[in-house]
């Protein structure tokens, strides 16, 4: 009776293993990476340039100790 049971345990689990193992083709491969390239979003690019230069410089009264103090537009 207990060696039924260890077969019967031993079946179940090696069975269930097995139908949970899955093998996928190139084609469906190279179908998904089509997919995924189609649903890819577009990245929208803005290009900043600066407006002026500043220096920073120690001051105690200032956010973190630091201020940024205004050098000449460029």
């Amino acid at each position: 009776m207990m060696n039924i049971k260890y077969l019967l345990s031993v079946l179940l689990s090696l069975s269930t293993s097995l139908a949970f193992a899955q093998y996928y083709t190139a084609q469906q491969q190279s179908e998904w990476l089509r997919k995924a390239e189609e649903c890819k979003p577009h990245l929208k690019k803005t290009v900043y340039h600066p407006i002026q230069e500043v220096e920073i410089v120690k001051d105690d009264n200032a956010f973190q100790g630091f201020k940024a103090v205004k050098r000449q537009a460029i």
